[in-house]
């Protein structure tokens, strides 16, 4: 029965010369919502979760995304979404990488020395996840036996204040 009214419609639009078009049903790309991260040491880009104009989730394969920034270090990523196959429309946003705490970080090479050497500077090693940290040191400059308070202070991708102690031994 739908076969002969299928072909009894299509005989009608051609004697007619009419051309029927069909369109699948379209949607738009209304907002997107991009959480903040923290400081890794490798590129990060944050997928964005987007909606459409009746506030309902868009699947991914609906849409492509644009990462305008620096993805890897500390600062702001603006975002794009443009629509694709049944979705059209785009959204914008961003979001920012945090800076990590200098306090996740691991410190190597802090050691104490005898007091006939004077005043010397720690050479230390400061990484995260293998690689090399930015940081400025604080001494107390006392070359006084006892113990001695250094401060590491996080700079770039890093952010607050390690507190270490080192000893300047007394010699006889």
């Amino acid at each position: 029965m739908v076969k002969k009214m299928l072909a009894l419609m299509t005989a009608i639009c051609l004697s007619f010369g009419a051309v029927v078009q069909t369109y699948a049903k379209s949607y738009s790309i209304a907002y997107l919502k991009i959480k903040n991260v923290t400081y890794t040491g490798s590129a990060i880009r944050n997928m964005p979760k987007v909606y459409n104009e009746k506030g309902k989730r868009v699947p991914s394969r609906y849409f492509s995304v644009i990462y305008d920034g620096d993805t890897t270090n500390a600062g702001v990523v603006e975002v794009s979404v443009h629509g694709t196959g049944k979705y059209d429309g785009y959204a914008t946003g961003s979001y920012v990488i945090r800076k990590r705490s200098i306090k996740q970080c691991k410190v190597s090479g802090l050691k104490s020395y005898d007091a006939n050497q004077g005043f010397t500077n720690q050479d230390l090693a400061i990484t995260y996840r293998g690689q090399d940290v930015s940081y400025r040191l604080y001494y107390d400059y006392s070359a006084k036996p006892g113990t001695h308070t250094l401060k590491i202070k996080g700079l770039g991708n890093f952010t607050g204040t390690l507190i270490k102690k080192y000893r300047i031994y007394a010699t006889d």
